[in-house]
């Protein structure tokens, strides 16, 4: 497309934007897949062009995003698997490591020759108090960040969340975007932004690509409008997934299906990936939870926009 992206507006192939600002900068001036020649290494890096095939280790591999995100890889590279217990849907080609990544010399080996690394390990409940959190969000991230910064690691992902963001959400502002300042709502948000800065920073240290997830709801039914609102299906997450591990693309995003839209900036996360948001949530499922083990502000206000 010689005069640029109809769809995002990108200029022609004379003024083409570039992702070259700092990994830790949220960008919102990204080529799409329409537009853009498979071959440049500023898109794929070096690691997708050659002929080897790139290795992703998946930590976390076992769980319910685990999962998908093993299903949304299976044929695009090849995968070292990590968990607490052996994934048992995985595919054959696959290598499988147990471990328990809360012993931080673990991580070194889990690593090892590895390309890319999508980090999914730990405790991703919005109900989990601080000291929790420290446990099994914070102490993880920061285990993975000392090995990264001995590593060949040439892209980290990790899987974020929307609680990041909340307090925007609870305040009214629409849409929050993935490059508002953080502001999370819960003990959990507050130790997902911790991971986000603890990851970026090895990054940014080794010249290496970081990738934060925002997610919302993936791999459960959605109990009420606010989860309609940030439900994800799993034709879309590994839609995204797919597009995160072959672009190498820095920074944060919001990765949610349809009816996020309004609400959550996934138009940005849209233009940025060349991609497309096609599903619909299903109806809500409701379930009963006690008062007392509500601990985020956004889930107590039920994202009605009150403060």
């Amino acid at each position: 497309m010689a005069n640029g992206c109809s769809r995002h507006r990108h200029p022609g192939s004379g003024s083409r934007w570039t992702s070259t600002q700092p990994a830790l900068i949220a960008r919102r001036s990204f080529r799409c897949r329409s537009c853009v020649d498979r071959t440049d290494p500023s898109r794929t890096g070096d690691a997708m062009t050659s002929d080897r095939v790139p290795l992703v280790v998946v930590t976390g591999a076992s769980g319910v995003v685990g999962r998908r995100v093993v299903a949304a890889l299976d044929g695009v590279a090849r995968m070292r698997l990590v968990d607490r217990r052996a994934p048992t849907d995985a595919p054959p080609t696959a290598e499988r490591v147990v471990v328990d990544l809360r012993e931080h010399e673990g991580w070194d080996t889990v690593i090892r020759d590895a390309d890319v690394v999508v980090h999914l390990a730990g405790n991703a409940s919005p109900f989990q108090d601080a000291r929790t959190v420290i446990h099994e969000v914070a102490e993880l991230a920061a285990g993975l960040a000392d090995a990264v910064e001995r590593s060949n690691v040439r892209h980290l992902v990790m899987a974020s969340s929307i609680h990041t963001l909340g307090r925007h959400d609870v305040a009214g502002h629409r849409p929050v975007r993935a490059s508002d300042p953080v502001w999370p709502c819960c003990d959990y948000g507050a130790g997902k932004v911790f991971a986000e800065d603890v990851l970026g920073l090895a990054c940014m240290q080794r010249d290496a690509v970081f990738t934060a997830l925002r997610l919302g709801l993936v791999g459960w039914k959605p109990v009420d409008a606010l989860y309609r609102s940030n439900w994800t299906s799993d034709r879309d997450f590994a839609t995204a997934v797919r597009a995160v591990i072959l672009q190498r693309p820095a920074g944060p995003f919001l990765i949610a299906s349809n009816g996020a839209r309004g609400r959550w900036d996934i138009e940005e996360t849209e233009e940025r990936l060349g991609i497309e948001f096609i599903d619909d949530p299903p109806a809500s499922h409701p379930v009963s939870r006690p008062d007392e083990e509500i601990r985020c502000l956004m889930l107590m206000a039920g994202g009605s926009g009150r403060p």
